[in-house]
């Protein structure tokens, strides 16, 4: 049992011969094709022995796999940003030596990015440099964050804005 309370209805959408447990995971499945990144839907199924007892903790099916070639391993889709529960398991992941990214809200640039590596939630320095591109093109420090986020996981630099509205462009 999930303690996140949704604030939107949660419906499972048949989408290129997947059925996908939102229409949020087929819009960042649309925005990810976009970007000629390569991942697989529901990949596996981990459990976790410490949290034996606790039956919302101990077993955790992450939502996206990245290839091989993707500086991160996994990406977990989420509505809203992450509830305790659901914080411990990609960290609990990450503990076990895999990348893992939570992206949480819509599928835009406004979305908030949750970066785990080695146990430790990562965070985007805001260096001069940073700032400098955020001006450059026209993106308040909060967009710059999730641009340079995105960067990290995916390892592109693709059209960003293109690979949003391809995932807007989906309609159920």
């Amino acid at each position: 049992m999930s303690d996140r309370i949704y604030d939107i209805p949660w419906k499972q959408t048949l989408y290129n011969g997947i059925m996908y447990d939102s229409v949020l995971e087929v819009r960042w499945t649309r925005f990810l094709t976009e970007l000629g990144i390569i991942h697989s839907y529901h990949p596996r199924v981990f459990t976790f022995p410490e949290f034996y007892g606790q039956p919302e903790l101990y077993t955790y099916e992450i939502d996206y796999g990245l290839t091989h070639d993707a500086p991160y391993d996994f990406i977990e889709i989420k509505p809203t940003p992450p509830t305790a529960n659901e914080y411990s398991k990609v960290r609990a992941l990450s503990q076990r030596g895999y990348k893992v990214a939570i992206f949480a809200g819509g599928c835009n640039p406004d979305v908030q990015v949750y970066l785990f590596e080695y146990g430790h939630r990562k965070y985007i320095p805001r260096t001069s440099v940073f700032l400098q591109q955020c001006f450059q093109f026209k993106l308040n420090g909060r967009q710059g964050e999730t641009v340079a986020a995105l960067k990290t996981v995916l390892g592109k630099k693709g059209n960003f804005t293109k690979a949003f509205e391809a995932a807007y462009r989906f309609k159920v």
